[in-house]
């Protein structure tokens, strides 16, 4: 069969005959995603997880699994490295899962140190404490109570003190050579802590930022080193996103449901959103399979797979529909709708066709030829295309058949039910006419 044929063919073609099959292939396909989803899990990228982003530039060549020994000896053991642009570029994107370039451990290790080196000046029960701001990666807090004898002082001579106190902490992290920091400024102002009145000082550390650390490691390894793009997410911005992400799609759907449940009827609804949510699991799979990372532009491509998709459903739910008048349409016997279905989606091929294939050549060649996000964005939507024209030609259409016939077997069974002393008149109604004196 030729495709002019196939997409103008004389004679409906036997859908409905297929939608057994499609639909265990379509179960198999969604059920395989969620098993991956639960098994191999997600590769979520820096928008979900947190972190640094970095896109760097070298002179030359560089092996991605060099650049990885280079952030693993620094202490960036969670890293992802990938290649950015076209070969020539050399360029490189890297990944990790840290906003500090200090961790837990760490400052814990400075915390005791310090303690050790101010245990003559602290009063009993007191100690110094580090900590680093929520929202400042690239800054510590290093508090030191004060002392009855420091609190005993003038003005004057408590200046004095605190100077003194000043150059020991910065002479310390100057020596620390295993946490790496910088001090930059100190605040000697005293701050109520409590109701207790316990003052305590509060000294403004600048530590080396984690871009900067990972900058200078590479420039001392290759050379000069260019870096095009930085970006950090904090933690709590990542979940924020990954809840903003999953509730975006959700309230798609939804809004979906109702729009269909309105324009068309409710046994068409369902069908729909079974034939999206297959395109969205579907397209899922190549992220936990294919170990693609998941960010913010994949909820994207999502959404457009989404938006796609429902556009072709409903085209095939109109021609359904103006197929069917709405008098008949609840009432149409099984083998009739049949025939309807199957002439609905045979007169929409050609456009089904025509549509898919013109966005799947662009979309393919996004991701053929474009590079980073661009193409994992193309990946997506061209599987969404396929995944799509599939739901909208057997998913969706079976789904509002199965519901057709089970609402038909439900009038069937009021009808039956009702008293067989009927009038004459009722007698020489037609089935349908009986049916339709039910509800």
């Amino acid at each position: 069969m030729n495709l002019t044929r196939l997409m103008h063919p004389k004679q409906p073609i036997q859908f409905v005959r297929r939608f057994p099959i499609a639909a265990v292939i379509g179960a198999a396909l969604v059920s395989f995603s969620v098993i991956c989803l639960f098994t191999a899990g997600v590769n979520w990228g820096i928008d979900f997880l947190g972190g640094t982003e970095m896109q760097v530039q070298f002179t030359k060549p560089v092996n991605s699994q060099e650049i990885r020994e280079i952030l693993e000896s620094i202490g960036l053991d969670k890293n992802q490295v990938q290649r950015y642009g076209t070969s020539d570029s050399n360029e490189m994107l890297i990944r990790v899962q840290r906003l500090s370039s200090v961790n837990q451990q760490e400052l814990a290790q400075l915390q005791q140190r310090l303690n050790q080196s101010f245990a003559a000046s602290l009063d009993d029960g007191k100690t110094i404490t580090v900590q680093q701001p929520t929202h400042a990666a690239d800054r510590l807090l290093i508090a030191i109570p004060d002392s009855k004898q420091l609190q005993e002082q003038t003005i004057q001579q408590r200046q004095s003190t605190l100077d003194e106190q000043q150059k020991v902490v910065i002479k310390m992290l100057q020596q620390d050579s295993n946490i790496n920091l910088r001090f930059a400024s100190a605040q000697n102002a005293v701050e109520q802590e409590d109701r207790l009145s316990q003052a305590q000082v509060i000294y403004n550390v600048q530590i080396e930022g984690i871009s900067n650390r990972i900058h200078q490691a590479l420039s001392n390894k290759f050379g000069e080193v260019t870096v095009r793009r930085v970006e950090f997410v904090d933690n709590q911005v990542s979940k924020q996103l990954r809840t903003d992400g999953l509730l975006a799609v959700v309230y798609a759907l939804l809004a979906i449901l109702v729009y269909i449940a309105v324009r068309f009827d409710m046994l068409f609804a369902p069908g729909a959103i079974i034939g999206l949510l297959h395109d969205a699991m579907g397209v899922f799979l190549i992220f936990t399979i294919g170990d693609m990372e998941f960010n913010l532009p994949c909820v994207a491509a999502l959404l457009t797979i989404v938006g796609y998709s429902i556009n072709n459903t409903i085209v095939v739910y109109d021609r359904i529909r103006e197929a069917v008048p709405a008098n008949e349409r609840r009432y149409m016997p099984y083998d009739q709708l049949v025939q309807q279905i199957n002439r609905a989606l045979t007169d929409t091929l050609s456009r089904t066709i025509n549509t898919s294939l013109t966005t799947l050549f662009a979309s393919v060649a996004l991701w053929v030829w474009a590079g980073g996000s661009i193409a994992v964005f193309a990946l997506a939507l061209s599987l969404g295309i396929v995944l799509g024209g599939f739901s909208t030609t057997f998913i969706a259409p079976a789904v509002y058949l199965k519901l057709h016939q089970w609402s038909l077997k439900r009038i069937e069974t009021a009808a039956a039910s009702q008293p067989k002393d009927e009038s004459d008149q009722q007698h020489h109604l037609t089935r349908e006419d009986k049916l339709r004196g039910v509800v």
